[in-house]
């Protein structure tokens, strides 16, 4: 969905981006990333003002594209209202908030979330770990009980080589779905399932589990 309406507007522009350039290099980057790495390898150059341009053209054409429509991966609601009931959620997406909260609220789930950091709350997106890192921050900002998460306490649920590089470097375990990748190729998440509707607690506390066993084994006495 995103890709093709970033092909409209690059279109518009004189610049050709392909299926293969899209999945291969810029999927997981926001509206910026993307932006500004298309026109750089196009070999022209983008002003701030030409930027908010083509992401103003881009969000335009997105909603208006998506209106009336559930655009969700099947399952991906009902894998949240598993979710929320046991842990503390948060969405992490290179997306412009009103895109984010529209989306979910048609869902019916935009409430089960306690924290979502659009593409206007960091100054870089994916594969830069400050999406995580500031997600994590607004939950242990929102916490009563006294207790602090840890990074290492998370768990990243991503489908893009630039979101699980974010997670990588935001030192959170990171669980790949096979959407977009095959598995194969999704090897440096520390797991991966074939679909959002195959994410359940017992898969969630296996993997943590398994790396929080796998660290104490490892330590150094």
């Amino acid at each position: 969905m995103h890709f093709l309406m970033f092909q409209r507007v690059l279109g518009e522009e004189g610049i050709l981006l392909t299926h293969e350039k899209y999945y291969g290099e810029y999927l997981g980057y926001d509206d910026r990333g993307c932006f500004r790495a298309a026109c750089l390898a196009a070999g022209r150059g983008l002003s701030d003002g030409d930027l908010a341009d083509l992401i103003g053209r881009k969000s335009a054409y997105y909603t208006a594209h998506v209106a009336g429509h559930n655009v969700l991966y099947p399952g991906a609601a009902e894998a949240v209202w598993r979710m929320s009931g046991r842990y503390a959620l948060a969405v992490v997406s290179g997306a412009l908030r009103s895109e984010i909260d529209d989306i979910l609220g048609r869902a019916g789930i935009r409430n089960l979330f306690r924290v979502v950091v659009a593409a206007e709350d960091v100054s870089a997106g994916k594969p830069d770990p400050e999406g995580f890192v500031t997600a994590l921050a607004k939950i242990n900002e929102r916490e009563t009980g006294g207790s602090v998460l840890q990074p290492e306490e998370c768990l990243v649920v991503e489908d893009s080589h630039a979101g699980i590089e974010a997670a990588r470097r935001a030192e959170m375990p990171v669980l790949a779905v096979a959407h977009t990748y095959p598995a194969e190729s999704l090897r440096d998440a520390d797991d991966v399932i074939p679909s959002i509707a195959d994410l359940t607690a017992d898969v969630a506390e296996r993997l943590t589990q398994g790396l929080r066993t796998k660290r104490i084994g490892n330590c150094k006495l």
